[in-house]
């Protein structure tokens, strides 16, 4: 008994030792590390300090804002596809995550015509079936509906929200891009499946 506790406090020193010589462990600053400070680096799309938040703590992947957007849906409003894609390439990213609204990322790029995001969200498994906004129709539904005073006041409202411009010939022409889009995304699965 004696020898064991003899090997123990031993055992002890050369522990305390050894963690007495060690290096300091040194403190990282985050106190610019904020949410709003994270969705500002998308909007700026500056991916060096997106990298770096994500780095600092996984939760920046899936942070929401007050309408329930997430980096990845900013990506998506924005088309920043080398963002999305290096948010998409962590594991912990939500896909098909839905905001307030009932919109996915994939739902909010095709909306706003950006299919440069669209390409990346369903090369990494964004469901174009999903339903955006109306719990019934499918993505391709809100691209192919009219844009009635409602839908246009809202794309208003998103684009003071988000500081983007605001032109309705441009938000038709988007949801142009997303149907036509969508129907080159349904004769490219056609030519597989042959």
């Amino acid at each position: 008994m004696k020898k064991s506790k003899i090997l123990l406090l031993i055992l002890m020193i050369t522990l305390i030792a050894y963690c007495g010589e060690s290096e300091e462990i040194p403190v990282v600053d985050n106190s610019d590390v904020t949410n709003e400070q994270m969705f500002v680096n998308i909007k700026n799309n500056n991916l060096d300090e997106v990298k770096r938040f994500v780095e600092i703590n996984k939760k920046y992947l899936n942070i929401k804002d007050d309408n329930g957007y997430t980096p990845l849906m900013l990506t998506a409003l924005y088309n920043q596809p080398v963002t999305a894609r290096y948010l998409l390439e962590n594991p912990d990213t939500r896909i098909n995550f839905k905001e307030n609204y009932n919109a996915t990322a994939l739902c909010v790029a095709s909306i706003w015509g950006n299919t440069d995001v669209s390409e990346v969200l369903i090369e990494y498994g964004a469901d174009p079936t999903t339903p955006c906004f109306n719990p019934a129709a499918p993505i391709e539904n809100a691209c192919r509906a009219n844009l009635s005073e409602a839908i246009l006041s809202q794309y208003k409202e998103i684009s003071e929200f988000y500081d983007i411009e605001y032109d309705e010939v441009k938000i038709q022409e988007g949801r142009d891009q997303c149907l036509e889009f969508f129907k080159q995304q349904r004769l490219n699965l056609s030519l597989i499946h042959i």
